[in-house]
């Protein structure tokens, strides 16, 4: 008795025979499947290579720039130390200005003093000399008002020298 299929009536090996041609196609078709994703799955691993080996490129170039960069900076324990020095330099150099300006201005005042002190002195001498002449002249007259009122102007130019030279300063 034979097997039936589709309403026909199969020997057993031809049955058997049709099974096994039925699953070689169904193993062909897996198997064609497997390959491709065989194939697939390799050319995928390909791309993926490709993009890890792209990927790892760009990190080896930032490194290079990185570590080019970094020579461009400095690190900021060498570089506070100096940059504290460089502004206690500056402190003491605006302090050292402040006081040259400082030192000016006095310069100013003294030269302006001075300047006084030689008009004063020339003062000074004029009256001496006009001094002199009223003694010469006083001791030619020989009289003793006289000298009193020589003495007494010349104690009046000695006051007005004085305060002319307070005045002054």
């Amino acid at each position: 008795m034979g097997a039936q299929r589709n309403g026909n009536n199969i020997k057993p090996k031809a049955y058997f025979e049709m099974l096994m041609a039925e699953r070689d196609k169904i193993f062909d078709v897996k198997f064609e499947l497997l390959n491709n994703k065989i194939t697939s799955t390799q050319e995928a691993i390909f791309i993926a290579k490709e993009v890890s080996d792209a990927k790892v490129e760009g990190l080896n170039q930032l490194r290079q720039d990185v570590v080019k960069d970094r020579a461009e900076f400095a690190r900021k324990e060498v570089v506070e130390p100096r940059f504290n020095l460089i502004e206690r330099c500056v402190t003491i150099l605006e302090e050292q200005t402040a006081n040259a300006e400082k030192a000016e201005v006095r310069l100013g005042i003294l030269e302006k003093n001075v300047a006084k002190l030689d008009t004063i002195f020339l003062e000074y001498l004029t009256l001496k000399v006009k001094f002199e002449k009223l003694v010469i002249d006083v001791s030619n007259q020989k009289t003793s008002g006289r000298i009193w009122i020589s003495a007494i102007g010349f104690f009046i130019i000695v006051i007005e020298l004085v305060l002319h030279f307070v005045k002054g300063l």
